[in-house]
């Protein structure tokens, strides 16, 4: 058994990750939680990345994270702030 489970009440159950130790994470597991974000979203979209750029789930809570970016940080904004010129084109 996978040391990420424990047997439950109900059966096997994930382990609250907080109490994993660092050496019994797979090697293989996204540790930024930004990168892993884009990993699921380009599981969600078959493997595919241009997949998760033409996304259009946009009611999803991962959806504004799906390139790989936080757009809420100071670093990735647009510094007009709003939405940015590709989008504004398209609108006009």
């Amino acid at each position: 058994m996978s040391k990420l489970l424990i047997n439950g009440p109900d059966g096997k159950e994930g382990i609250d990750p907080r109490y994993v130790l660092k050496g019994d994470w797979p090697d293989d597991i996204e540790r930024s939680p930004i990168k892993a974000i884009r990993q699921k979203c380009i599981d969600c979209s078959g493997g595919s990345a241009t997949e998760v750029k033409k996304c259009t789930v946009t009611g999803c809570a991962l959806y504004p994270f799906r390139m790989g970016k936080n757009i809420f940080h100071s670093r990735c904004a647009n510094p007009e702030g709003n939405i940015g010129p590709i989008l504004r084109e398209k609108q006009d």
